[in-house]
Parts: C-alpha cells; sequence; structure tokens
C-alpha cells in the first residue's frame, strides 16, 4: 500500500540537520525498497530546506510509521509536524513506477 509522509521542520532545525545528514541519507538508502521517492521541500528551488516528502510502499500503516519514527531526523526534533496519509494513484498515472 502507498502512503506519502509530510513534514515541517522546527524553526531553528539547521544544526539538527547539519549534524545529521549523513545519518539521515544511510537511513534513507537503508530503506530504499520501501521508501519509493523522499526528499527536501523548499519554499523555492535552492532555498533552505523546510521539511520533507516521502512516498511508502509498506504492506501497512503501522510499518511505514514506525520507518519514520526511526529516522535520526525525527529522533533528534526536527521535525515539527509529520502527517502520514494514505495516497492513490490518479486515473491515467496507473502505468507511472515509483
Amino acid at each position: 500500500m502507498r502512503y506519502i509522509a509530510i513534514f515541517e521542520d522546527i524553526a531553528d532545525g539547521s544544526a539538527i540537520r547539519a549534524d545529521l545528514t549523513e545519518a539521515h541519507q544511510a537511513f534513507l538508502r537503508q530503506h530504499k525498497g520501501k521508501l519509493r521517492l523522499a526528499g527536501a521541500v523548499r519554499e523555492e528551488h535552492g532555498g533552505r530546506p523546510v521539511g520533507g516528502a516521502w512516498v511508502f510502499d509498506t504492506d501497512t500503516r503501522e510499518e511505514a510509521d514506525a520507518i519514520v519514527r526511526a529516522d535520526p531526523f525525527f529522533a533528534a526534533g526536527l521535525r515539527a509536524t509529520y502527517k502520514l496519509l494514505a495516497w492513490g494513484t490518479a486515473p491515467g498515472y496507473e502505468d507511472v513506477v515509483l
């Protein structure tokens, strides 16, 4: 099943991000089979990250939630808010592979 996680970072999280970027990126690579797409979101291209968005393909919502909570950024308190939503494919996009 597909889920999407949407994160908003705390306002003063740049030190956490700097300290844990390598661990966070290694974590994402470790979960690449379940995480189909992941990345930072910014107010504009080239701007500083203000959060993130991940697309999951997991067996359960609980599995996706467990992955989120194990992420070094999440565990260190970088994420101010987090939503995990069920995600479906729009008609006409069934053949797009992530």
